[in-house]
């Protein structure tokens, strides 16, 4: 496998277990409106392209034209971990009474 297609699976990857875990944590979490699950894993919305590019694209790849898909994709699974991780540490925090 070449380098960019398995940079692109190993994305894909991450983005389909950070997109799980958020759905079982807030199903209406407003980063799961770009993606659908599919029976093939997550297909982007129709319609939601360019809002998923406007938010997740670097605006330094954005003015040169190319589109990294596998940056792009990486970015947004950031951003899943972050708010399923947001939401597990207020869990925790409400759980033990604080």
């Amino acid at each position: 496998m070449t380098g960019l297609a398995s940079d692109h699976d190993a994305a894909i990857d991450l983005v389909l277990e950070g997109y799980g875990r958020l759905e079982s944590l807030d199903p209406d979490n407003e980063l799961l409106q770009f993606y659908r699950r599919t029976p093939e894993g997550l297909e982007l919305q129709d319609g939601r392209e360019e809002a998923f590019f406007d938010r997740f694209q670097d605006a330094d790849d954005r003015k040169s034209g190319h589109v990294k898909i596998a940056k792009v994709l990486g970015t947004y699974f950031v951003a899943l971990r972050d708010a399923a991780d947001r939401i597990e540490k207020y869990n925790r925090l409400n759980d033990d009474g604080r």
